[in-house]
């Protein structure tokens, strides 16, 4: 027995939308409706790190390789979701709070929302 589930107005009418909705659609079928060899761009390091959080993380546990690959990569997530340069922070962690920018109060509660989801899905693999 299926259930159908009620959102109200006001929660389903956002202005513009139904028009973004529609242009990514659009770029989704042009995408996959186009993919051949010439689609693949191969990034440059820098273009990597700043696309992808992971590679990032990789070239500054490279960097600082005192401190633990999963602990740098849980402060560039945490950076990307409070907008804080996620160089900056590392830094500020890696030379003992001496350099760098330290990481604003967003960030920090960020990265311990970060960290507490982890251990939770550590735990619940297990």
């Amino acid at each position: 027995m299926s259930k159908e589930c009620s959102v109200p107005d006001r929660f389903v009418r956002i202005p513009g939308l139904n028009k973004v909705n529609q242009q990514q659609s659009e770029q989704d079928n042009h995408m996959t409706n186009e993919y051949n060899a010439s689609s693949i761009k191969i990034l440059s390091k820098a273009e990597a790190d700043e696309r992808f959080g992971f590679a990032l993380a990789d070239s500054m546990a490279e960097r600082y390789p005192h401190l633990n690959r999963e602990f740098v990569l849980s402060l560039v997530e945490a950076c990307k979701w409070s907008g804080d340069d996620a160089e900056q922070v590392t830094l500020y962690y890696a030379t003992h709070k001496r350099e760098g920018v330290s990481p604003s109060e967003e960030c920090r509660e960020a990265h311990q929302q970060v960290l507490r989801d982890r251990r939770s899905k550590q735990w619940r693999s297990e």
